[in-house]
């Protein structure tokens, strides 16, 4: 793959076609001013004459002085890529091999910095130890077994219990003649205080109701004022970035104007001269070329600053922004301390529904309890029916509470059931990891990166209760190499060209020849360097495939993000095609062995290849002057 940098990083004519940079060059064909007009009129025939001279004044040194050099490029297929080029170092992912049982290592079979495959045997521990701690899990097992036994047990007498009250309050309520009466001072107390409760209960509801009906609005005016805010503040900020860029462009343009003044002085200077010499004659090349490529960066200059407008209007715009946002932001804050002051600490809409609801449930708490004070003024005094009645009310209170004691014994049975089948869980997983023979393998191919422990040293495992969890030991960490990413900084005037899934290319100065396939996998949203000169901001890039390669945390790595490419195209060196009046051409081997023009025509460029869509075939020789004697 051909890489070539663009944008911002590709500097003047980065990622421009090669017949876009040859224009920039020679100028347009239709001049646009008289005096450009004669100075490229003037200068070829100031060239002319001095070749005229120079080939019938100067002694000829044979015929070997007089021959053109050229040199051989082949035409090849492939394809043409443009974009941001950083130089950063892979990240493997590193995964640690745990082991669920205390246990003493016998044998370490490998050291940090060892490669392994996965699957291969890595350690070998004591199997006896091994089954020892495996039985004293059984154990736990077993102990939890016994619990489970005895909440089964206390569900069974707790219940028996309850519904032998159940049945006695029952057959009072039955069998009851006669009760004593009550006092009635204190259940109009009760009473009382009943109705006292449902009356701040109702009241506490009523307002609050009121609040959830006024939420929505006042919380949506308070969204629109502090969004309001918001927007002028962004239009604020846009306006003084606005300015920034008008400032930079000012000074890029006069700069570049001095440079252009300078550079034609010159060259004024040089075509005056009466008998030019080939040294004069390249300066009044380059700096004709100089000139053409600066004046077309003036140009761009200057049609970035028309479009940014008058510096007057952006900044009344920026008046008119801050101003808009002070308003705007003392409008949001007075409103802000009004609705702090009116809704306190309710967060949220759900917030102020769940109080509303609670409270509707407190007071129909509050209606029962006055509804029972009343019922028990009016029985206070009632005859023995009247007490049987009452005595029937108790026992359906018992049938409550009977289902009551039902629901929180089978909630111990169930929390008891839990923690037995966790445990089980727990050793299947264990027997599933430790092996017969006590060795323990790699969970996937790469390098050791830390040795836990050695031969003769032993490790202490714990199975905890409240977690119902095991604390498993890390033996050895790996860096799997099968994951493969690369994290790059890119500055803050390239990352909006960086998205999520963009391809990109790697290559490593390991793996000499070989490029890697890959793709962004995040992109930072905080700068990395904040506050500094230059903000930047860090991209992964993470390898498309299943990397199998041996590779080191940290190797050095060359990272292409894509922007553009031509893919499986035609290509030559751009030394090899010359432009004239808008016509791109190549020299080619006649048959009589002699260079002839070819016309050819162009695509897509990086600045160093470019696309041949017609006129050439792969395989094809083209030649290029060159300075050098063969």
């Amino acid at each position: 793959m051909i890489k070539g940098k663009s944008g911002r990083k590709g500097g003047i004519g980065a990622g421009r076609s090669i017949q876009q940079q040859l224009d920039a060059v020679l100028g347009d064909a239709t001049p646009k001013r008289g005096r450009s007009k004669w100075v490229w009129f003037a200068g070829g025939g100031v060239i002319l004459l001095a070749g005229l001279a120079l080939y019938l004044y100067l002694p000829k040194a044979g015929a070997d002085a007089d021959q053109t050099n050229y040199r051989e490029y082949t035409v090849q297929r492939g394809s043409i890529t443009v974009g941001f080029t950083e130089n950063s170092s892979i990240s493997l992912i590193r995964e640690s091999i745990n082991f669920p049982v205390s246990a003493t290592v016998e044998e370490v079979f490998v050291k940090e910095g060892s490669y392994v495959e996965k699957g291969e045997p890595v350690m070998l521990l004591n199997v006896e130890e091994i089954r020892i701690g495996l039985s004293s899990y059984e154990l736990e097992l077993e102990q939890a077994g016994l619990e489970l036994e005895q909440a089964k047990l206390k569900q069974e007498t707790g219940l028996l219990a309850a519904q032998q009250k159940y049945e006695t309050a029952k057959q009072t309520g039955k069998l009851a003649g006669s009760s004593e009466d009550l006092t009635v001072a204190q259940l109009k107390l009760a009473l009382e205080t009943a109705k006292k409760d449902l009356e701040s209960a109702t009241r506490e509801y009523n307002e609050y109701v009121l609040l959830n009906a006024d939420y929505p609005t006042d919380y949506s005016t308070l969204c629109y004022y502090e969004e309001r805010a918001d927007t002028y503040k962004e239009r604020m900020d846009d306006y003084n970035d606005l300015l920034t860029q008008f400032e930079d462009l000012s000074k890029v343009i006069a700069t570049l104007k001095l440079e252009i003044g300078d550079k034609q002085a010159q060259l004024d200077a040089l075509l005056l001269i009466a008998s030019p010499t080939d040294d004069s004659t390249a300066k009044v090349k380059t700096l004709n070329d100089g000139i053409a490529a600066q004046k077309q960066t003036l140009s761009a200059k200057e049609a970035s600053l028309a479009k940014l407008g008058d510096k007057s209007t952006l900044q009344s715009g920026l008046s008119s922004a801050t101003s808009s946002y002070q308003s705007a932001n003392e409008t949001y804050t007075s409103y802000k301390s009004w609705y702090n002051e009116k809704y306190g600490n309710i967060s949220d809409s759900d917030d102020l529904a769940a109080k509303v609801s609670s409270l509707q449930t407190q007071v129909s708490k509050t209606e029962l309890a006055l509804a029972k004070a009343e019922l028990d003024v009016t029985t206070g005094s009632t005859s023995a029916e009247q007490k049987a009645e009452s005595a029937e009310t108790d026992a359906s209170v018992a049938a409550t509470e009977l289902e009551l004691t039902k629901i929180e014994l089978q909630q111990a049975v169930d929390a008891a059931q839990e923690a037995y089948d966790a445990l089980a869980a727990e050793i299947v997983k264990i027997k599933a990891v430790v092996s017969e023979d006590g060795l323990v393998y790699a969970s996937c191919s790469g390098m050791v990166a830390s040795v836990a422990f050695g031969a003769g040293d032993s490790f202490e495992v714990t199975y905890n209760p409240m977690t119902e969890a095991v604390q498993e030991q890390t033996l050895l960490t790996l860096t799997n190499i099968a994951d493969v990413y690369v994290p790059i900084t890119i500055s803050e005037e390239d990352v909006l060209d960086v998205y999520i899934g963009q391809e990109a290319s790697v290559t490593m100065t390991a793996f000499s020849g070989r490029t890697f396939q890959a793709t962004v996998d995040t992109v930072s949203v905080e700068s990395s360097r904040s506050g500094a000169a230059t903000v930047s901001y860090t991209v992964n890039v993470r390898f498309a495939d299943v990397n199998t390669q041996k590779m080191f945390e940290g190797m050095s790595a060359e990272v292409t993000l894509v922007q553009a490419q031509a893919a499986d195209v035609l290509y030559i060196n751009t030394q090899c095609v010359s432009n004239v009046g808008g016509k791109a051409t190549v020299l080619v081997r006649g048959s009589d062995g002699e260079p002839m023009e070819k016309e050819v025509k162009t695509g897509f460029s990086d600045g160093r290849y470019v696309e041949i869509l017609s006129g050439l075939s792969e395989g094809d020789t083209v030649l290029a002057e060159s300075a050098v004697q063969p």
